[in-house]
C-alpha cells in the first residue's frame, strides 16, 4: 500500500497532545474542511474504478483502501495535509515511494526505467515481438530486484511492490501506446470507423431524494436514463406584463410620491436553486462507431424506397492481451456503464493480441484509399455485448447489485468526511498497512455487508468476488421461475451422495472380509 509512510508509532487516539511537526501557517486550521453540509457534494468516480470499488476486480482488492482514500479527500488535499500532519504522516505517492526503494540500488532503478520506457519506444514499422520483449523486461527486473535483495539492499516486501509496480506500468504503458493501432486493425478488419476515440466524456448523475412517510422519512433513489450532461437553462418565452407602480423619493429636504406606469419584459426568468447529485459516474470510451440496422418503426410506409435503415452507436473498448484471449467480469462492467451513457444497448470488447513479428505497416481504411494492407500479426477478438440478452441481464445487474454498492460507499465516504476520528483511523491503517483494522473500519461505516469479499491484504481476491453476482442472480432465477428443478437437483445430489457413501462402506466392509449384501446374492469373501 502507497501514499503514506510514518517513521514512529502512531497513537490516533492521544493525537492531540502530541507535537506537531512544522508545517506552513496556512494550513494551521482549527475547522475541518469538510465541516461544511455541502462538502460532500460531487462525488466523482471513474468508470474505470468502479469494479474495484465494488468489489468486483479480481486483481484490484489490496488497493481498494487507497482509492476509498483518495475519494475521501477528492478537492480537499490541503485538508490531508493537515490531518496527516496531525499524525506525524508523511505524503507520497506511489513513483515517489518507488523511487525512495530503488534509491540505494542503481542496478534495479536502472532495469525498471528501462521497462517501462521500452513500451513506449518505436514505430510501427519497425516494431519486433512486443510480448518476448515484455517478458525478458520483466524476467531482467525480476533477477535484478533478487540480486538485490540478497545483497541485503532491499527487503522481501519492497521487492515485491518494486515487481508489481513495474507490472501494473509496463501493462499500461504498452495498452497506452498501441491503442491507436489495435483500433486501426479493427477498422480494416470490417471495413468501417472508429470515430471519437477518447474524445466523448461522458458523466451520468445520481441522485438521492427524501420523502415523507407516515412514522418517518424514508430515501429515495434516482439517476438520469441518459448519461450525457446536459446543460439546464432557464425558459426561453418571452414573459411581457404592463403594470402601475408607486414610487417614492426621499430626500433631506421633502419627501415626494410619483405614480408611473411601467412596461417590463422578462426573456430569462431566474434560475431556482438546483439540488446536486450525490455522486457522479465519469469516463471516456476508447471509441464508437455507428452501425446500420433496420429499423420499422422509422419506415415511411408512403415511400416505396424507404428501406427503415437507421443508424445506432456502438461503444469499443479496447483491451490488450499478453498471453491468450480471456476477457474479465471488471471489463463487463465497464462496457455496460459506457453502453448506458452513451444511450446505446450494444457495444463490442476487443481483445488484442499481439503474434511473433508485428513489424508491417497499418493502412487506416478511408473514402480516399481503398488499399487494404497485408494481414499483420496483430490478432484481435471482437466480444459483442448487449445490455439485456438471453444468457444475462446485465443492465439487472448493474442496477440491483452495482449501483447499491456505489450509494453504499458514498454515504460511507461522507460519513468519514465529517468524523475526524474516522479519517485519522482509515489515515493509520493505510501506513501501517493494518488490513484487521481496515476491516473493522470499513464494517464501522456501513461496508461490512461485502467488504468480506475483498482481500485487503493480498495482490489477488478470491474468485468469489467475481463470481457472487452471477450466482446471486442466477439463484435468483431458478427459485423462482422453477423450484421444482432445484428440488429435483437437491434429490438427485442427495442421491448421489447416498450411493457414495454406500460404496465406500461395502469397500472397507470388503477389505474386512465381511459378506457383502449386492442386492442379488450373498458371497462371503475371505482373506486367504
Amino acid at each position: 500500500m502507497s501514499g503514506l509512510t510514518s517513521d514512529q508509532p502512531i497513537n490516533v487516539d492521544d493525537h492531540q497532545n502530541r507535537p506537531r511537526p512544522s508545517s506552513p501557517p496556512t494550513l494551521r486550521s482549527s475547522t475541518s474542511a469538510f465541516s461544511s453540509p455541502t462538502s460532500h457534494n460531487n462525488l466523482r468516480i471513474s468508470v474505470s474504478s468502479v469494479a474495484s470499488l465494488t468489489g468486483y476486480h479480481e486483481f484490484q482488492s489490496n488497493q481498494f483502501p487507497l482509492k476509498f482514500l483518495n475519494l475521501l479527500y477528492q478537492d480537499n488535499y490541503q485538508q490531508q495535509i493537515i490531518d496527516c500532519a496531525a499524525l506525524g504522516l508523511h505524503l507520497i505517492n506511489e513513483h515517489e515511494q518507488i523511487d525512495e526503494i530503488i534509491k540505494n540500488s542503481s542496478p534495479v532503478r536502472h532495469k525498471v526505467k528501462e521497462a517501462i520506457k521500452s513500451t513506449k519506444m518505436g514505430e510501427v514499422k519497425s516494431r519486433l515481438d512486443m510480448n518476448d520483449m515484455l517478458t525478458d523486461s520483466k524476467v531482467s527486473v525480476n533477477a535484478t530486484v533478487n540480486a538485490a535483495v540478497n545483497g541485503g539492499k532491499l527487503t522481501h516486501s519492497e521487492a515485491e511492490r518494486i515487481k508489481d509496480y513495474t507490472t501494473s506500468e509496463v501493462y499500461k504503458s504498452f495498452g497506452i501506446a498501441w491503442e491507436d493501432v489495435a483500433l486501426d486493425e479493427y477498422e480494416r478488419r470490417f471495413g468501417c470507423e472508429v470515430g471519437s476515440r477518447n474524445e466523448r466524456f461522458r458523466s451520468w448523475r445520481f441522485w438521492e431524494e427524501e420523502e415523507e412517510e407516515e412514522g418517518g422519512r424514508s430515501e429515495r433513489r434516482r439517476w438520469d436514463e441518459v448519461g450525457d450532461m446536459g446543460k439546464r437553462r432557464a425558459d426561453t418565452e418571452t414573459v411581457t406584463g404592463t403594470g402601475t407602480g408607486t414610487e417614492t423619493t426621499t430626500t433631506a429636504a421633502n419627501t415626494t410620491t410619483s405614480t408611473s406606469t411601467t412596461t417590463t419584459t422578462n426573456t430569462l426568468q431566474p434560475l431556482p436553486p438546483q439540488q446536486q447529485p450525490l455522486f457522479y459516474l465519469i469516463g471516456i470510451a476508447d471509441g464508437i462507431k455507428d452501425e446500420i440496422f433496420h429499423n420499422p418503426l422509422k419506415k415511411d410506409p408512403t415511400d416505396p424506397f424507404d428501406d427503415g435503415i437507421d443508424f445506432k452507436p456502438i461503444i469499443i473498448e479496447c483491451k490488450h492481451r499478453m498471453n491468450k484471449y480471456s476477457y474479465r467480469f471488471y471489463e463487463v462492467i465497464q462496457v455496460v456503464i459506457y453502453m448506458i451513457m452513451h444511450g446505446t444497448d450494444e457495444g463490442d470488447l476487443v481483445e488484442v493480441l499481439r503474434g511473433d513479428l508485428d513489424n508491417e505497416k497499418v493502412t487506416k481504411v478511408s473514402e480516399v484509399s481503398e488499399k487494404v494492407p497485408q494481414v499483420t500479426n496483430i490478432n484481435i477478438n471482437v466480444t459483442r455485448m448487449k445490455l439485456r440478452d438471453d444468457s444475462i441481464d446485465h443492465e439487472y445487474n448493474l442496477r440491483n447489485s452495482i449501483v447499491p454498492r456505489l450509494y453504499d460507499l458514498t454515504k460511507a465516504v461522507f460519513k468519514t468526511r465529517m468524523d475526524e476520528h474516522l479519517r485519522y483511523r482509515l489515515l493509520v491503517g493505510v501506513a501501517r498497512e493494518d488490513w484487521k483494522g481496515l476491516e473493522d473500519f470499513f464494517e464501522e461505516v456501513g461496508l461490512g455487508e461485502w467488504i468480506g469479499e475483498l482481500t485487503l491484504g493480498t495482490q489477488q481476491s478470491s474468485e468469489k468476488a467475481r463470481c457472487v453476482l452471477i450466482l446471486l442472480r442466477s439463484v435468483v432465477v431458478v427459485v423462482v421461475v422453477v423450484p421444482e428443478a432445484l428440488k429435483a437437483l437437491i434429490l438427485i445430489r442427495r442421491s448421489t451422495e447416498n450411493s457414495q457413501r454406500r460404496k465406500s462402506e461395502a469397500e472397507k466392509l470388503h477389505q474386512e472380509g465381511t459378506i457383502i449384501d449386492t442386492g442379488k446374492k450373498k458371497k462371503k469373501k475371505r482373506h486367504k
